[in-house]
């Protein structure tokens, strides 16, 4: 049988101590590793690191057995039993007899989706350091102890210490509810079925058929709304910046005037803050609002910026200018 040692030499990839290279040249513990996360670190001495692994997973999987399995049998279906009420003899009342929840159980199996996902990946890592430490051990480099491996996470790895909270961030408060939106769009969800009082289920494409559907009610809504969202973006991303490089280009231009006193007009729409700016439009272009106001007082019928569609588009496209350009 051919060693490790005889393996390896000459073959740097081999060396690499990545997943399939643990699985395909490791030792036995390493393989036993797939199935006893931190055996290879136990075998080869590192007793602590492998507790610590061993440890991990037995937690991913408690948590899934006794936290997440109980919503993730029922993922299928979303939940089959609906609130109720029965009529309670002793205080001759009715009373609510809770039921399944499709909203919880959808959440909650992601989460334990994402917690046995996440055992895995610590999983293999165990399998990459118990093969990592056989190459040092080959290489003469002796088993690093924990103490070694700490002191590595805030020098050589230091990288990826700190972007291990951001990530947890992310996945936690990003990623997972962006799949909860995404899988709720292949449901039934409305408010003819809002949990806890009623369930919704799987429909599957449904909803994006009708929403393509032109001669539907949702159909006909998504195009417009769809339009009105591609014509916002052009004039919010492409106006404002076409037009404020030209006013850049006008202001310093040679022989303009009192440029200081423009660059001064343009930085106060910066350094107002644009909450305050659209609250400051939002009353001044009012229907009952000093704008009109002034309309009436000339003669002319007040114009109803917000009130009506076509107009209050374009005044928010023209807002928009105003505190974008600058």
């Amino acid at each position: 049988m051919i060693s490790l040692a005889e393996k390896i030499k000459g073959h740097e990839d081999i060396r690499e101590a990545t997943t399939i290279n643990a699985i395909a040249h490791g030792s036995w513990f390493t393989k036993a590793t797939l199935l006893i996360s931190g055996f290879g670190n136990l075998i080869q001495g590192q007793i602590i690191k492998g507790f610590i692994f061993l440890g991990y997973q037995a937690l991913t999987w408690f948590v899934f057995i006794s936290f997440g399995w109980q919503y993730v049998r029922d993922f299928g279906t979303l939940g089959t039993q609906e609130m109720g009420r029965v009529f309670d003899e002793t205080f001759e009342i009715y009373v609510n007899v809770p039921g399944d929840n499709s909203l919880q159980i959808l959440l909650y199996s992601i989460f334990a989706f994402a917690i046995l996902i996440a055992g895995q990946f610590i999983h293999l890592s165990a399998v990459r350091s118990s093969y990592n430490t056989e190459m040092d051990k080959l290489k003469g480099a002796g088993v690093s102890s924990l103490i070694t491996d700490i002191k590595q996470m805030f020098d050589k790895n230091m990288h990826k210490t700190m972007l291990i909270p951001p990530s947890l961030g992310v996945l936690a408060f990003t990623v997972i509810p962006i799949i909860f939106m995404i899988m709720l769009a292949f449901t039934n969800f409305d408010r003819a079925h809002q949990p806890p009082g009623n369930l919704f289920t799987w429909v599957g494409l449904e909803n994006f058929r009708n929403v393509f559907d032109t001669g539907g009610f949702m159909g006909s809504t998504f195009i417009h709304v769809l339009g009105w969202t591609l014509i916002w973006a052009v004039f919010a991303t492409f106006l404002n910046y076409f037009f404020g490089m030209i006013v850049a280009i006008m202001i310093n231009k040679q022989g303009i005037r009192l440029k200081s006193l423009w660059r001064t007009c343009f930085v106060i729409a910066i350094a107002v803050p644009a909450f305050v700016t659209l609250l400051f439009m939002r009353q001044i272009l009012h229907d009952m609002g000093p704008v009109n106001v002034i309309l009436n007082s000339l003669g002319m019928d007040s114009v109803r910026f917000l009130t009506t569609p076509m107009t209050a588009r374009i005044t928010v496209i023209i807002v928009n200018l105003w505190i974008g350009i600058p």
